[in-house]
């Protein structure tokens, strides 16, 4: 459980959430052995089921035979299962069967992923849509493409928008851990901090933010001292692509790798900074800029989709891989106290409409679509 990916988080808070509900439904749940005490010491999984899983989905061949063979005999007639992350059982099966797909990157970007694990991705997902029920996804911009890609028929597929964790899982609370926010110290507490959150691959571009951060230090008074951008995140499943001499550059000029941290440190980053930078080329959802804007953090995005989707009117938008753009705005939003409490304001705002109690009651709704007996 500790460094939980972003289907982890999914399928802890979607638990939670169902599990909380006044008429919610009865819930199994499988959890690998090195995971299944702390979900059973935690509070907000108490009125689930836990149930440890043999295999992980993720040992192959091992787990796909699992899946396929063994998993539907411990379901129940008129049950649905439901799938947090693209796989599915096939052939006829006796009870109801909804997947989540959280993004298409491994058909609209498939760079960013090595040749056998695209190919098994792929045909997983294919596979997924042909059987499943009804398909969640995390937003109308991956719904389009689902349905413009020809990977299933628009009346399987449903939205449904995540949300911040509603409360920090308790194996991911660090009590030695001392929250100092890296690079920000007494004598540079007052400059600007830049927040990006994200892995750093290419998709997220980090040369765009680089470049932009150089271009920043240029423009603003007072040197390297004028700000900090801090990018928290670990490495993707593709190495961050930029070349060795913008990123020192880059570092000379107020950027900084911070890396993995922790929830605790995290929203203590949103509380204090000028902004949360988004270059992302594509995105499924985009919790950050929901956790920013729940934080009234101000929030300036690469024009793409789903960022207008999620953000709405509570960013400042920028041309995708515009760096001259990204450091205009950035200038402009140091500068304008009115511009970043607009934004602010719109953003806590906005960020109401996204709760993990709605997301259950609306994957609710789902469950109760599907048709409950198929046939052996």
């Amino acid at each position: 459980m500790p460094g939980m990916t972003g289907v982890g988080r999914y399928t802890y808070n979607l638990l939670a959430a169902l599990a909380a509900l006044p008429e919610g439904p009865r819930i199994r749940a499988l959890f690998l052995r090195e995971s299944i005490d702390r979900a059973r010491s935690d509070a907000a999984l108490g009125g689930v089921e836990l149930i440890e899983a043999p295999v992980s989905r993720e040992s192959h061949p091992r787990g796909d035979l699992w899946l396929e063979r063994t998993l539907p005999r411990w379901m129940r007639p008129g049950e649905v299962y439901h799938n947090s992350a693209f796989l599915l059982p096939g052939g006829r099966q006796p009870f109801g069967r909804v997947v989540t797909i959280h993004d298409l990157f491994v058909f609209t970007h498939p760079r960013c992923f090595r040749f056998r694990f695209r190919a098994w991705l792929r045909w997983n997902t294919r596979r997924a849509c042909r059987w499943a029920d009804r398909i969640i996804v995390p937003s109308r911009t991956i719904a389009d493409q689902l349905v413009g890609l020809g990977l299933a028929p628009a009346e399987k597929v449903r939205s449904i928008h995540e949300a911040p964790d509603a409360t920090p899982p308790i194996w991911e609370q660090d009590e030695n851990e001392t929250h100092d926010l890296p690079g920000v110290s007494e004598a540079n507490k007052d400059a600007p901090l830049l927040l990006t959150v994200a892995t750093l691959e290419p998709r997220k571009d980090p040369g765009t933010v680089r470049r932009a951060c150089i271009e920043l230090q240029e423009k603003l008074p007072g040197g390297n001292a004028s700000f900090r951008w801090m990018w928290v995140g670990g490495s993707g499943t593709v190495p961050d692509d930029s070349p060795e001499d913008l990123r020192l550059a880059a570092r000379r000029a107020g950027f900084l790798e911070a890396g993995p941290r922790s929830r605790q440190t995290l929203n203590q980053a949103y509380n204090r900074a000028t902004a949360l930078v988004t270059c992302s080329r594509a995105e499924g959802f985009g919790i950050p800029l929901v956790e920013a804007m729940a934080h009234g953090c101000p929030i300036i995005a690469s024009d793409i989709s789903i960022h207008r989707e999620v953000a709405g009117d509570a960013a400042l938008y920028f041309p995708l891989e515009n760096s001259h753009a990204l450091a205009d705005r950035l200038e402009r939003l140091i500068a304008d106290r009115e511009l970043r409490q607009s934004l602010s304001s719109r953003g806590l705002a906005r960020s109401k409409a996204f709760s993990w109690r709605r997301a259950a009651e609306q994957t609710l709704a789902v469950y109760e679509e599907c048709p409950r007996d198929q046939g052996g």
